[in-house]
């Protein structure tokens, strides 16, 4: 008698134990896990180049920063400074908002002049009428703020409006300049 070998019989009762189903399963399972793993595993290390490389633009970037912010930290001074030599020379305007508190409505100025070290200013004024210079003189002399107030080259206009120069002393003791 001959023994005849079927390869289809050893196969077809392999693949009807459930066991090999089991470990056909496990292998698939496996493969596609060993797949995934060595794909994420590139691709991480891609990633992490990426971010290296951007972590070292990083701190290039912060180090051209800083190297900004030391020549920007002289400017800003120097605009602190300008801000406070502003604040500082706001304390002639002291001078016009006590010339506008002391001014009538029928006084006008048309021009100034200022010497720091007289501590003397002079205007030139226009009035309606000699009423409201004379009053207008009195209100200044009254002021303590200013130590002397005098007229000088005083003339009329056709339309009777006297044009005068006003000089101003301010006080020693007061500091306004």
């Amino acid at each position: 008698m001959a023994i005849e070998i079927n390869p289809r019989l050893k196969y077809y009762q392999l693949i009807k134990s459930p066991l090999s189903i089991i470990i056909a399963v496990v292998i698939v399972l496996a493969v596609i896990m060993l797949s995934l793993y060595l794909y994420f595993s590139f691709s991480i290390s891609g990633m992490k180049e990426v971010i290296d490389q951007k972590e070292a633009q990083a701190a290039d970037l912060t180090k051209n920063i800083n190297e900004r912010e030391e020549v920007l930290i002289p400017i800003r001074d120097k605009i602190n400074n300008f801000n406070s030599l502003v604040l500082a020379h706001s304390t002639p305007f002291g001078f016009f908002t006590a010339i506008e508190e002391n001014t009538l409505a029928k006084v006008s100025y048309t021009g100034l002049e200022f010497n720091r070290e007289q501590r003397r200013f002079f205007l030139a004024a226009r009035a309606d009428d000699l009423s409201a210079l004379e009053n207008q003189l009195s209100y200044f002399k009254a002021d303590p703020l200013f130590e002397s107030a005098r007229v000088h080259e005083v003339s009329f206009t056709d339309d009777g409006a006297v044009r005068f120069n006003l000089e101003l002393i301010l006080n020693s003791d007061k500091e306004i300049l």
